[in-house]
């Protein structure tokens, strides 16, 4: 898994994200990771349109994210708001 977690950030492209919280909710995600650390990624999430911090552990399931419409739509959304 953190193999993947680290290719994905090198190449800055969105992710495809299960992720399972503390209380057990799973969710689905799309998001671009900008940051690992030793047990956490910190991503710009796509639904919650902000910078989040995700548990390595919690992680379900990745894979490389969306068809390359919806890749540039959200390197676009993503650029417009590190710009800000």
């Amino acid at each position: 898994m953190e193999k993947l977690l680290y290719k994905y950030y090198l190449a800055n492209v969105p992710v495809q994200m299960i992720y399972m919280d503390k209380r057990g909710q799973i969710t689905h995600r799309t998001i671009f990771i900008k940051n690992i650390q030793e047990q956490k990624i910190l991503a710009y999430c796509m639904w919650r349109k902000q910078q989040r911090s995700f548990d390595i552990e919690g992680i379900l399931s990745i894979s490389r994210g969306g068809t390359s419409h919806e890749r540039k739509q959200a390197n676009t959304r993503l650029q417009h708001h590190v710009g800000s």
